[in-house]
């Protein structure tokens, strides 16, 4: 994301159901922006259990500064609509900025992927078990 007095940038590393990633906000204005912060919206907070974390001392992004945001979330189950973030600032004149971002995190990132032989492949698939344990859920594209 860019605007004329933002930039943002975001890192993820998933392990397992976790993901952890960071939020880079850098302000390229000339002047301060005042009350930052990013913050997980309620839904994305309840379903996901996501969190949000900063080190800055400040909630002021001078000049020419950045902030970093760090955040994990745990996916517990499928889901089909991403978790997304509220970015609230004021800019130098007081005018209130905020945005709801959605962060680049879908189901498909929890996959790994599986080596395993045609023959024991076929045996799974056709276990009458395996066919009682089946999930379905619709995925869009």
């Amino acid at each position: 994301f860019s605007d004329a007095t933002l930039e943002l940038f975001f890192s993820l590393s998933i392990s397992g159901i976790e993901a952890h990633f960071e939020i880079r906000a850098r302000n390229i204005s000339t002047g301060s922006l005042h009350r930052f912060r990013v913050h997980a919206d309620n839904r994305s907070a309840h379903e996901y259990g996501l969190r949000i974390t900063s080190t800055a001392t400040t909630t002021t992004l001078a000049s020419r500064q950045e902030m970093v945001f760090h955040g994990k979330l745990t996916a517990h189950q499928p889901f089909e609509v991403p978790p997304t973030v509220d970015l609230e600032y004021l800019t130098g004149d007081d005018m209130e900025r905020s945005a709801r971002l959605r962060l680049p995190i879908t189901v498909a990132k929890f996959f790994t992927p599986l080596t395993i032989k045609a023959q024991s492949f076929f045996e799974k698939w056709e276990d009458p078990s395996f066919l009682q344990l089946q999930c379905r859920f619709p995925a869009r594209k």
